[in-house]
């Protein structure tokens, strides 16, 4: 098949997209990681692109220890793409991996949660989200801080994994002041990908893939193996949907809905909740968001209760926006880092440019390499430090005074708009009830009881292998509140997270039903 790529098409598709994977890969020194240091296979999440949180998890897992061992963590990560993309042979192929993107998960943990659990206690990180302060969840009791990547549109699962992963590995490397108290997670931003085809979906990820590798002339610390992975990966997706020399333009035309595009409100709704769950369980929460991900983080916690202030804060990596909605409520818990010549700059809101490295140095990268967070802003010390040093500044500067609430594999937190007492129920498997006069059921808990204020009430059960199979009914009950009251539940349901809103009548009214959430086993929910 004749070479479909030309220069002038892909430098402008990725200028339009904001591509985080349109880039050049600069892991330092030339030549491709050696290939006997790492290798991990992604099979399991392409044979379970159906359900494929679980082996997406194990994946975030295999990729963090790697990187956490390895000498040179950008080098390793050059290595897992080039695995990644040579996995990627059929259109069946690259059916399932779209398809595995559609249906994934919100929040995964990059490594264990407490890194203090010795190896041979320590759970599985699918097993226990996000920690707990409950007695019964010893393994992560304690947690303070939980710190987020969120990435831009159009990610691969594997290429946001590697950011966050080497995020991780940054700010280990510079903060001393981070306990083994501290989370590393990963908020999978999925906007752009509901309601598009697999045909279409690839032509985009095929620019995606090859946006320097026909470039006449690479730098020699691009990794030039990895890039022919990149360009031949893109070349056997289009071989497979039979698109023709000129589909570049096609791409573009449907890309033109992500130009400055909004994320989907359901991302925002998610986050949110996740930053509740997390705050009203007591943590410090820090958000790194690249792109279009400060869009999320900026609708995410401006919609938060008022009395959120402290107990959050953001470094905006690329930003689109100057956060609107919640900059006043951040203050100087926010701060920014957008290199010169990063196509963002071009978008009105943005933040104004404050560095620099040798990729936004260099004209022969296109402003939408510069843009690339994993092979820009943290492949070169020169934007990686002062990345690290405001995260590090940020956090300090945040605190939660809040008693915390416990958290788990599956968690139902309950917040409500008007002081009074609202109450939680939920019904387990077997017919358990657990609420404030049966705190305790067979596989779970009921940690906070508020009667005057404004919640949380909260149920968690810590760990999947604590779990029954079944269904788990979620009620409320308006038992001395004020009608006309709105009551918030948030649902985390192993890497699922999902919301609700509730009107509550007299107090006379029956229990209004939120939700049933089942559990399939195996870690599959069926979240309504």
């Amino acid at each position: 098949m004749q070479s479909f790529f030309r220069p002038s098409l892909y430098t402008t598709l990725c200028l339009a997209l904001l591509l985080p994977s349109c880039n050049s890969r600069t892991g330092g020194g030339g030549g491709a990681a050696d290939s006997s240091t790492v290798s991990l296979d992604i099979r399991p999440v392409l044979d379970n692109a159906a359900a494929p949180n679980g082996a997406l998890q194990d994946l975030a897992t295999e990729i963090d220890q790697s990187i956490a061992t390895s000498a040179d963590p950008h080098r390793t990560g050059d290595q897992i793409m080039h695995d990644f993309l040579d996995s990627l042979q059929t259109q069946a192929d690259f059916d399932d991996l779209l398809e595995a993107m559609q249906n994934s998960g919100s929040v995964f943990l990059i490594g264990n949660p407490n890194s203090a659990v010795s190896p041979a206690t320590a759970l599985p990180a699918a097993t226990a989200l996000a920690g707990a302060t409950s007695v019964n969840c010893p393994e992560v009791a304690g947690e303070e801080t939980a710190i987020y990547f969120i990435n831009g549109v159009m990610n691969t699962p594997t290429e946001a994994m590697l950011s966050a992963s080497e995020l991780k590995q940054a700010l280990r490397a510079q903060g001393s002041s981070l306990t083994d108290n501290t989370s590393f997670r990963w908020f999978y931003n999925r906007s752009g990908l509901d309601n598009r085809t697999t045909e279409e979906m690839c032509t985009i990820l095929a620019y995606a893939l090859a946006l320097y590798a026909n470039l006449p002339a690479l730098p020699v610390f691009v990794d030039a193996l990895l890039a022919a992975a990149q360009h031949d990966a893109a070349e056997r997706c289009a071989a497979a949907y039979g698109l023709v020399a000129d589909f570049g333009q096609a791409a573009i035309q449907r890309a033109e809905d992500l130009i400055g595009a909004t994320p989907s409100q359901s991302e925002v709704i998610q986050f949110r909740n996740v930053l509740a769950q997390d705050i009203n369980s007591g943590k410090k929460v820090l958000v790194i968001a690249h792109s279009q991900g400060n869009i999320i983080a900026d609708q995410a916690i401006g919609g938060l209760p008022s009395d959120v202030t402290t107990e959050v804060g953001v470094v905006a990596v690329a930003s689109p926006t100057n956060y609107p909605q919640s900059s006043a409520r951040l203050g100087t818990r926010l701060a920014h880092q957008t290199l010169q010549r990063d196509f963002i700059l071009q978008l009105p809101g943005a933040f104004p440019a404050n560095g620099s490295n040798p990729v936004s140095d260099d004209a022969f990268f296109a402003s939408a390499s510069v843009h690339s967070f994993r092979d820009s802003y943290l492949a070169h010390a020169q934007s990686r430090a002062p990345l690290v040093s405001s995260a590090l500044a940020v956090l300090s500067d945040v605190d939660n005074q809040r008693e915390g609430a416990g958290q788990g594999y599956f968690q139902v937190t309950l917040t409500w708009s008007i002081a009074g007492d609202i109450d939680l129920h939920v019904f387990e498997p077997g017919g358990t009830e657990v609420y404030y006069g049966n705190p305790v059921g067979q596989y779970g808990e009921l940690d906070r009881d508020d009667l005057v204020g404004t919640g949380p009430e909260n149920y968690f059960v810590c760990h999947e292998d604590e779990l029954a199979a079944g269904s788990y009914r979620i009620e409320v009950d308006n038992f001395s509140g004020t009608a006309g009251t709105v009551a918030t539940i948030a649902v985390r349901a192993g890497n699922e997270i999902k919301g609700y809103s509730v009107t509550m009548g007299a107090s006379s009214a029956p229990n209004q039903v939120v939700a049933t959430v089942t559990y399939q086993g195996n870690g599959v929910f069926l979240v309504p």
